[in-house]
Formats: structure tokens, sequence, C-alpha cells
């Protein structure tokens, strides 16, 4: 899990939200257009290549990339794909999230964590994704 931050100050995510001219919240979005759009990754998570909304402002922003395809393609991946075929973890360590809701697609996502051999869960509350932990930690 992560605490998302779309502009600075990095340390405290309340002092990035700020209003723009507009406004709206002040959000400096990935470009788009055919000759600006950046078609090789930077970084592993491909966040400023497949998701306009993280921001050019800092790698914290990354948690709102394409995670979500790992989820996706847990069971079959595009037929183009040069990497094997992916695999579940041994151990899954859940932190500060609530993938099994937050998800958009939660049934699956839910069938996919099931078949995980096992799962550690830092939780606080109880929760969805937490609730198939096979230890809770506090």
């Amino acid at each position: 899990g992560t605490t998302v931050r779309l502009n600075r100050p990095h340390d405290n995510r309340h002092l990035s939200v700020k209003p723009g001219d507009d406004g709206f919240m002040v959000q400096h979005f990935n470009p788009t257009s055919r000759e600006r759009w950046e078609a090789t990754p930077t970084t592993r998570n491909l966040h400023r290549t497949l998701v306009p909304i993280v921001g050019r402002n800092g790698g914290w922003s990354q948690a709102l990339g394409p995670t979500q395809l790992a989820w996706m393609f847990q069971e079959e991946r595009p037929a183009d794909w040069p990497m094997p075929e992916p695999t579940h973890p041994d151990v899954w360590f859940v932190y500060r999230s609530n993938p099994a809701i937050s998800f958009w697609d939660t049934r699956r996502l839910a069938e996919s964590i099931a078949r995980f051999p096992f799962m550690v869960a830092f939780a606080y509350t109880v929760d969805e994704t937490n609730y198939m932990a096979d230890l809770l930690l506090p």
C-alpha cells in the first residue's frame, strides 16, 4: 500500500492538494498527444506511459499507475507479450491497502487472491482483503 501524493511536498499529502486557477486541484497530467506521449517507460511501473493522471511531479504518484494489470493478467496474459506466463506469489504481504475493494473487478481479484498459497496482512481493522489473510499483524 501507499499514500498517494500528486503534488509537492512529498511529506504531507494534505499539503499536496492545491487549488488551481480554475478552482479545481492542480494536476500536472502526463501528455497524451501523439507528439508528446512517453511511449518508452521510464520506470518499471509504466505509470507515465499508461496512466496520464499520475502526473510528472514525482515518483510517489506511481501508486496510481497500472499495477492493476498484474491482477488482470494473473490467469492469462495478452498473446503478444514476450514474457512467460504469470505466476502467483508464494507469499503475499499486504500493507495499508485493500485491493479487493479498490480494484474495479473485485470478484476476479478476490478469486485470484484466494489462490495465493499464503497471505500476510498488516491490519488495524478487518477489510475485504485482509479477511482472506492467513496471518494478520497489528
